[in-house]
């Protein structure tokens, strides 16, 4: 059984890199800088808040508890969402996704249809990964003593920052989807 989940593990490994390097390929560098700056930059405003509103350990662990279901419930929305969006774009024979999947990016290796489905796929992993990390450092916040302070700021940070990176991708991808009914609409 257990050389059966290894394999399983390795696959999934696999596939998951696949798909980051096929965005990262194709996204454009427009977007991976609006991305990540706008991440970043909200990133930073938040702990400046936090850091300026003088919460003691335990409340700051205590506050972020809090976060962490209504942060889950939207991460699972916004994860479904996608995987729906993916499926509804999969089992379209629209003339849209027809002239998607015959019209090739400059790469010559990838048609439309790729770049339109890659970014979904890259959200989904994502919000997936995510929400495994939040599980974890919800557990790491349970044990947690204010000894680590500094390396519970690094995890709520890098938390945040993959939060609010995952939502800038499910508001284009729901941008994307909505153009793609409209011009199938227009067809």
């Amino acid at each position: 059984m257990s050389r059966a989940l290894k394999l399983i593990a390795k696959l999934v490994h696999k596939e998951a890199l696949r798909v980051f390097r096929t965005y990262w390929k194709i996204s454009t560098s427009h977007e991976k800088w609006f991305d990540f700056l706008c991440s970043i930059s909200a990133t930073l405003f938040l702990l400046i808040i936090i850091s300026y509103a003088n919460f003691s350990f335990a409340n700051l662990t205590k506050f972020f508890e809090g976060l962490f279901g209504t942060i889950l419930t939207i991460l699972s929305v916004l994860a479904g969402f996608n995987v729906t969006s993916v499926t509804i774009l999969s089992s379209s024979q629209s003339p849209v996704i027809l002239k998607m999947r015959s019209t090739p990016l400059s790469d010559g290796k990838n048609n439309e249809l790729t770049q339109f489905v890659c970014y979904f796929s890259w959200a989904i992993i994502l919000q997936l990964t995510i929400l495994l990390y939040s599980i974890l450092l919800f557990f790491f916040v349970k044990i947690l003593t204010p000894i680590y302070i500094n390396l519970f700021i690094f995890a709520v940070a890098l938390w945040l920052f993959g939060i609010l990176y995952s939502i800038l991708l499910s508001v284009r991808n729901a941008s994307n989807i909505f153009l793609f009914f409209i011009v199938d609409s227009n067809s």
